[in-house]
C-alpha cells in the first residue's frame, strides 16, 4: 500500500527510552482503527464532537496570524487532525509535518493524498532545512515526550526551522500543578460517553517557566495563554492546560 503513497518520506526513527516506545505502540494501535474514525478521535480527542474540535483548532490557532503566513510545519502531526482543519480555515497554506507513527501517517495520507508528512523524530529534524517555515506548531505532543530534556531538544528543532519573522506554537501543554485534576476531568468525560480508559504511561507535565526560560535564552517574545483564556471551556482540559506562542 505504501507504493501508492506519493507524499510520504520515511526516515529512521530511534528513541531507546521504553516510555516513548510504549506511547509509540499506543499511537500505532490508534492508527489501525477504521478509516471511518474521525481524525480528531485518532488524535485522542474522541471525547469532543467534530464541531468542538473545529472550534478548538480555530481558537488555539488564532494567535498564529495564519492569514499572513505561507508555510507551516507541524511537529507530531499524527493523523493530521489539526492541520486538516487548518487547511479548511486557511486554504492558501503550504503545510508539512513529521510524526513517529507510521499507521497514523498512513491514515492522514490515505484521506488526503496531498498530505506531506515525514516519518521521524521531532527531536531530530535535520532533514528539514533551517529557517524554511514561517509557522511551526505542535499540538498535544509534548506531553508524550519522556522528559524536559527531550522537550528542550524539540523546541530547539522548532526554532531552527523557523524563519526570521515566524511564530511557534506549542499547544495543549499540561500544567504540573494540576495533573491530578486533568486525570479526574478526563475520566469524567469518558464516563459520560460510557467508555473505559485503557492503561497508559504517565504524561509529561511542564511548568510554564520552562517555556519562559527558553524564550529568554533565545531572544523570543513569549506569550502563554490558558485554555480558559482561549475560550475553550468545552474542552475538559481547558482549565489545566495552556498554549505557548513564541515570536521573533
Amino acid at each position: 500500500m505504501y507504493n501508492m503513497i506519493l507524499c510520504l518520506a520515511v526516515l529512521l526513527y530511534i528513541i531507546p527510552d521504553s516510555y516513548s516506545i510504549t506511547w509509540k505502540s499506543i499511537w500505532e494501535a490508534k492508527g489501525l482503527e477504521s478509516s471511518a474514525t474521525p481524525l480528531h478521535a485518532l488524535a485522542g480527542y474522541d471525547a469532543l464532537s467534530q464541531q468542538q474540535w473545529n472550534m478548538l483548532v480555530e481558537k488555539t490557532s488564532s494567535h498564529l496570524l495564519l492569514a499572513k503566513a505561507n508555510r507551516l510545519f507541524e511537529f507530531g502531526v499524527g493523523s493530521s487532525a489539526y492541520t486538516t482543519q487548518l487547511k479548511k480555515l486557511y486554504p492558501h497554506l503550504n503545510i508539512a509535518g513529521v510524526d513517529y507513527s507510521e499507521t497514523l501517517v498512513r491514515q492522514a495520507v490515505l484521506r488526503d493524498p496531498k498530505t506531506h508528512v515525514f516519518i521521524g523524530d521531532i527531536t531530530n529534524t535535520s532533514f528539514v532545512p533551517s529557517a524554511s517555515y514561517d509557522r511551526v506548531i505542535s499540538f498535544s505532543v509534548f506531553e508524550y515526550l519522556p522528559s524536559e530534556s527531550h522537550a528542550r531538544q524539540a523546541l530547539h528543532e522548532m526554532g531552527r526551522i523557523l524563519g526570521p519573522t515566524g511564530i511557534i506554537m506549542v499547544g495543549d501543554v499540561r500544567h504540573p500543578e494540576q495533573h491530578h485534576v486533568v486525570h479526574e476531568k478526563r475520566e469524567e468525560a469518558r464516563k459520560k460517553q460510557k467508555r473505559h480508559a485503557s492503561e497508559t504511561p504517565p504524561h509529561l507535565h511542564i511548568h510554564p517557566n520552562f517555556f519562559k526560560l527558553y524564550g529568554e535564552q533565545n531572544n523570543l517574545s513569549t506569550k502563554i495563554i490558558s485554555g480558559k483564556e482561549l475560550g475553550i471551556e468545552f474542552y475538559y482540559n481547558a482549565g489545566y492546560s495552556y498554549c505557548v506562542y513564541f515570536s521573533r
